[in-house]
């Protein structure tokens, strides 16, 4: 293994600079969609924490308006490459005739150099993942999984309505194809301990990923856990329990890994709880000096 300097992280923003010689612009897009676990084929509400607009913007204008403001912003901000980002919601639960009407927008816009797709692990199957397949020969492709745990107590706890099984189902039918895959996890879940998410961190490294995003768990308004948090002595971690728990998550996951997030984000109007993540440069900053003071680097516990 690479001596690595302290405290480096493979990010994204790196990634994209190595590729296309500056960052990306990242588009977040929201299309008229629910998931499983919301129209009651799982379930209703969604998972504990995801609130009423499924972690997306709730923009409910058509796909190419949301496109073209987005590149307007990022060129006033002094970008020129972009990042189609299809978050809210499952973004693979829905006809394929739909589907490849909203993804087809996007080549539109040859500004666009990359499209990523959030969905759910129980949500994809070959037909789908030979449409978004389709793209890969005129964008860059990511498909982001939300796992969050390895654990199935914990993803029962939170009401997920998928297994670790199905997870890794999805993930090794994916690797057959042309797609980037990245893996979302929480940190902080309701009775997960540092072990636990260690263990997450090391199984999802045992797997053919690409990618990984970290949240920490957070109460949004109008969430089933902001009911709970209200009603009861839910313990939240603090911005340096955070940066101790995510460096020690990413020195188990491996170095080639592209870490897409390291800390959650979550407007101001939605959030309940904690305050402090309100400001991210400030939690970067904390992640970087658990960093130093561990004198360590993502991968070198793998």
């Amino acid at each position: 293994m690479i001596k690595r300097e302290c405290g480096w992280y493979n990010s994204l923003s790196n990634y994209f600079r190595q590729k296309y010689k500056e960052r990306l612009f990242k588009i977040p897009l929201s299309l008229p969609l629910t998931c499983p676990n919301r129209d009651g084929t799982k379930g209703r509400g969604g998972c504990i924490y995801c609130g009423p607009s499924g972690s997306g913007t709730g923009d409910i204008r058509p796909v190419e308006t949301q496109l073209d403001d987005g590149i307007k912003r990022g060129k006033r901000a002094g970008f020129s490459f972009f990042m189609a980002y299809f978050q809210a919601y499952s973004n693979t639960y829905a006809s394929l005739d739909f589907l490849k009407k909203e993804w087809s927008v996007v080549l539109k816009f040859p500004e666009i150099v990359a499209i990523s797709v959030g969905t759910r692990p129980d949500c994809v199957d070959k037909e789908r993942l030979e449409l978004l397949s389709s793209f890969s020969d005129k964008r860059e492709v990511w498909i982001e999984y939300g796992l969050q745990s390895m654990h199935n107590r914990t993803l029962n706890l939170i009401e997920r309505g998928h297994t670790k099984e199905d997870f890794e189902r999805a993930v090794l039918q994916t690797k057959e194809y042309p797609l980037k895959i990245c893996v979302h996890l929480i940190l902080g879940l309701l009775g997960e301990s540092l072990k636990d998410m260690i263990e997450t961190a090391r199984w999802v490294s045992s797997l053919p990923v690409h990618g990984v995003k970290l949240h920490c768990l957070y109460v949004e308004k109008g969430s089933k856990l902001e009911k709970i948090y209200n009603s009861s002595s839910v313990k939240l971690m603090t911005r340096r329990e955070y940066a101790e728990t995510a460096v020690q998550v990413m020195e188990n996951l491996r170095e080639d890994i592209i870490m897409h997030r390291i800390v959650s984000d979550c407007p101001k109007d939605k959030l309940i709880a904690p305050e402090w993540l309100l400001d991210k440069n400030a939690s970067i900053a904390e992640i970087r000096s658990v960093f130093k003071i561990r004198n360590s680097y993502q991968g070198c516990a793998v």
